[in-house]
């Protein structure tokens, strides 16, 4: 499903004439997800075919890293991960509330810069063991018969020999093992989630990691829009020391739950569940606080895959695709991502974006998810290279955004006629973004003390 068209504005955004993505020519490969705006961002040489060496980038990335990129989707609906993406909404809806001069600079600047500081911490704090976890997961997937059916599809396709594609599977296997390996948590996380996984099986292993990451708990300051009576916890509450307990804590649970009822009788869902219910904090409801309960652009695409029949539809399809990108674009929208929009390469002089066609034509209030998706997508990059020329230390009047539809275009214009479809709104917010800047120094060195700036022209990129 193409974005084609400009017949509808979103907060002064026009929708681009076409269809973008930014096609490397070094043979690099990039697969990173946007969680908060529910994207997956492929950048990589297309697969022609002609070249396995070539070709390498693309296929290693439809074998090792698209998988793990999925599961910042699949996570979204989960404790920390949902506060980073609470958090970034609040930062883009403030932003556009901004622009429409419904509240000040100063109030727009405070809820940026306390939001965005938030998301950072977050991040960081969890990233040790959510990257070991996530290691685990992808090594869990990806035995001889994944790689055989990577390679086989591969070799099939384009005529080359599955023999050879396979030892450049299993080599790149091999690596990412020993990688794992020199992991700072290996032997606290990785390991006994081995040790789980052949003690029951892999979904056991997930349940317990899944258990420890999602803290049911609402990071400040999002705190100050609940109306739930909901627990809350500061970024520096945050710590390795803190996943690791409540790890602990979920293999015992494990290990008394498969004492009295096999585990193997306990559906994925329902064993998390209890688990959740047995770790602090406890009995405590949904961490999707009012007004924030709902956030289409997260949750629409998820409700498409809520059960296991689906997923395994899903599965099947993203296995019978008959092109990597199918397949990545399957797995993105259909079994774990979850996601509402991917941003892929197929070709050097083309490019392409796709909302998810499951739910692009779904009405959220009164536009549809596909326009809802265009403005989040841009104001998160609005908001995001004001908060990098910030940390950049860049002075106000050196401050300038781009148009995000325009950088990943060939033409480096997502308008007809080699024009930027939204001029007029970028225009308005290059003008006002100097006082926005301002307030974010002045609130900054509220928190850290003065600084000193740059006048080094900053663009958003």
């Amino acid at each position: 499903m193409e974005q084609t068209g400009r017949d509808e504005t979103v907060d002064g955004l026009q929708a681009p004439s076409r269809s973008f993505m930014h096609s490397t020519s070094d043979g690099e490969m990039l697969a990173q997800t946007a969680p908060s705006t529910s994207t997956l961002k492929i950048e990589a040489e297309p697969i022609r075919g002609a070249d396995l060496q070539r070709d390498l980038p693309m296929l290693k990335l439809a074998t090792f890293g698209f998988p793990e990129e999925l599961m910042h989707g699949e996570r979204q609906k989960f404790g920390l991960a949902r506060n980073v993406r609470l958090l970034k909404a609040v930062s883009r809806a403030r932003f556009y509330e901004y622009l429409r001069g419904d509240v000040s600079a100063k109030e727009t600047a405070n809820d940026i810069y306390l939001c965005q500081l938030a998301c950072d911490e977050t991040n960081e704090r969890r990233r040790d063991f959510l990257e070991t976890v996530d290691q685990f997961r992808i090594q869990s997937v990806v035995d001889r018969d994944y790689l055989e059916e990577h390679a086989h599809s591969y070799a099939s396709t384009y005529g080359h020999h599955s023999d050879d594609v396979l030892r450049e599977l299993e080599t790149e296997q091999r690596l990412l093992k020993k990688n794992i390996e020199n992991q700072l948590l290996y032997d606290e996380v990785y390991r006994p989630l081995e040790e789980i996984a052949a003690s029951y099986a892999p979904s056991v292993a997930e349940a317990v990691a899944h258990a420890a990451l999602d803290i049911q708990a609402v990071v400040h300051p999002l705190d100050q829009y609940i109306q739930d009576d909901i627990p809350t916890i500061s970024t520096d509450e945050i710590t390795t020391e803190l996943f690791l307990e409540r790890f602990e804590q979920a293999r015992r649970e494990v290990g008394r739950l498969n004492a009295s009822r096999p585990l193997s009788e306990i559906d994925r869902v329902a064993l998390r569940r209890r688990l959740l219910q047995k770790l602090p904090p406890k009995g405590q409801g949904s961490i999707h606080p009012d007004p924030l309960r709902s956030v289409p652009l997260l949750d629409q695409p998820t409700e498409l895959v809520e059960d296991d029949e689906t997923i395994q539809q899903g599965k099947q399809s993203m296995d019978e695709a008959d092109t990597f990108v199918d397949r990545i674009l399957n797995g993105a929208f259909r079994v774990v991502g979850n996601l509402g929009g991917v941003v892929y390469p197929v070709g050097q002089d083309s490019s392409n974006v796709l909302v998810n066609p499951w739910v692009a034509d779904t009405t959220i209030g009164e536009i549809s998810y596909q326009k809802l998706w265009q403005r989040e997508f841009f104001g998160d990059h609005i908001v995001t290279s004001i908060w990098d020329a910030l940390k950049h230390e860049a002075a106000p009047e050196a401050v300038s955004v781009n148009c995000p539809f325009c950088v990943i275009s060939p033409s480096l214009r997502c308008g007809d006629g080699l024009v930027c479809a939204s001029e007029d709104l970028l225009l308005d917010i290059n003008n006002r973004i100097p006082d926005l800047m301002r307030e974010l120094w002045q609130i900054r060195a509220q928190y850290d003390g003065p600084r000193e700036t740059t006048d080094s022209p900053v663009t958003g990129n």
